[in-house]
């Protein structure tokens, strides 16, 4: 009998030891301060509910602590959204806020001062000069807000995603033509980064700036269209030329003709954003993140090519 007994706590020795390895490893991710991402269902329909819970659990992967999504009635007011946010989590190591509810993340903080508070998306408090937008460092610009100092503000380094734009246009479209459709004329300063991105990649076509809202006449030889924001418009109209697209939109939403979707949604960002805020979330600031490029290998039929827009739409560049 008790050999019966020694055998089978040998048995299971193995098992204890797994289980204890298990809860040693498991155990600071669930205790660590959750990160709290703000959303809503408007966003959600568009974004992908799926494509959501995958971002999440792979941004908690990377993190290490867990990512919990706080859903809230677009329609809310201020108070009632960062009341929302605070029955989510007693004690988060931090709060993601997308800018439309930048009112809601200024009440929140002031509630809960202690807590990091980060708000991604809206145009920069101010701009940023340099030799060349392909050597730019958009991760070491941190600097006091002048909306909430308490507030980390991660903005969208647009300087750094025209230029990666620009290399890609150039390849797609060869040496054919490249247009650019905004919603609203494109400043000079946002067209050079997207020229040195063309120019990078010994670019000789011709490139056309154009206003959605404008009339466009028909353009032949156009190699590919790069499309942002309200412009999308255009993309319902020209289902045969190459599109490289601004949107944090689902890709099964989009035609085939759209090849690479740059994204800037607060899911994208997510894990970047945490860990260049972190200097910065007791005094507040503003920092720069790239947004996060796809290149929607199923729509590209040579492996090849794609192999080289993947490069292409690398950050250290």
């Amino acid at each position: 009998m008790r050999v019966l007994i020694t055998k089978i706590k040998k048995r299971y020795i193995p098992l204890i030891i797994i289980g204890f390895v298990i809860f040693a490893l498991g155990a600071p991710f669930l205790l660590r301060g959750p990160l709290l991402v703000v959303t809503d269902a408007a966003f959600i329909h568009l974004y992908g509910q799926q494509r959501q819970r995958s971002q999440s659990l792979r941004t908690s992967r990377e993190l290490f602590r867990r990512v919990v999504p706080v859903r809230v009635d677009d329609l809310a007011g201020p108070d009632l959204i960062a009341l929302v946010v605070e029955r989510a989590s007693r004690r988060p190591r931090a709060v993601i806020f997308p800018y439309r509810y930048l009112e809601a993340a200024m009440v929140y903080k002031e509630r809960r001062p202690n807590t990091a508070v980060l708000v991604i998306g809206g145009a920069p408090t101010r701009r940023e000069n340099g030799d060349s937008y392909a050597r730019r460092d958009s991760y070491a610009q941190g600097g006091v807000s002048r909306e909430e100092p308490a507030i980390v503000f991660v903005r969208t380094d647009t300087h750094l995603d025209l230029f990666r734009a620009g290399q890609s246009a150039a390849f797609i479209a060869g040496g054919n033509r490249v247009l650019f459709i905004s919603e609203r004329d494109l400043e000079e300063e946002l067209r050079e980064p997207f020229k040195e991105g063309l120019y990078a990649q010994d670019f000789t076509g011709e490139t056309d700036f154009r206003n959605i809202f404008a009339h466009i006449s028909p353009i032949t030889g156009i190699g590919c269209v790069v499309v942002s924001g309200a412009a999308s418009r255009y993309i319902e109209r020209n289902l045969h030329i190459p599109i490289i697209l601004f949107s944090w939109v689902n890709p099964a939403l989009t035609p085939r003709t759209v090849k690479i979707i740059f994204n800037d949604s607060p899911w994208a960002l997510a894990t970047k954003a945490y860990r260049a805020a972190r200097p910065f979330f007791t005094s507040g600031g503003e920092i720069f993140i790239p947004s996060q490029p796809t290149v929607l290998q199923n729509r590209i039929e040579d492996r090849n090519d794609f192999l080289i827009l993947q490069s292409l739409v690398k950050e250290n560049l």
